[in-house]
């Protein structure tokens, strides 16, 4: 989903924090209202929207392999 919303000028964003905020009750209620069941767990999900502002190309990347142990 999120290569294809690049492909269309979309931007997204992965979210993971959701297990541990489905009991508050403005994160019940948008469960609910997308017909998510009481007793499920969304473990994950993507936001997406369009960019106030084109975003910033990033920094070059060095050729650098660094191995921690």
């Amino acid at each position: 989903m999120m290569l294809t919303a690049h492909s269309l000028g979309i931007g997204s964003f992965w979210l993971n924090q959701l297990p541990g905020l489905i009991h508050m009750p403005l994160i019940r209620e948008i469960l609910s209202d997308l017909d998510v069941l009481e007793n499920h767990i969304v473990y994950g999900s993507v936001v997406m929207g369009y960019a106030a502002e084109e975003p910033k190309q990033a920094a070059p990347r060095k050729n650098v392999v660094n191995i921690i142990r």
